[in-house]
């Protein structure tokens, strides 16, 4: 979900602020749309590894209490 954001929302903040022209945000859309398509294509693995940080975050967490 966050790299979405970053590839729509903070872009647009950017533009709206003028802190960034719109040509140089739509210059970088096709590498924000490979990362989208990338990070949907990887969605199970990036899961998978997300989940067992949190798992053993947790067990640490427990161990230390």
């Amino acid at each position: 979900m966050r790299t979405k954001d970053t590839c729509f929302s903070f872009p647009a903040g950017r533009a709206i602020a003028g802190e960034d022209t719109i040509e140089a945000l739509t210059s970088r859309a096709g590498t924000y749309a490979k990362r989208v398509q990338w990070v949907n294509a990887n969605r199970d693995t990036l899961v998978s590894a997300i989940k067992g940080k949190m798992a053993a975050i947790a067990s640490t967490s427990k161990a230390m209490a």
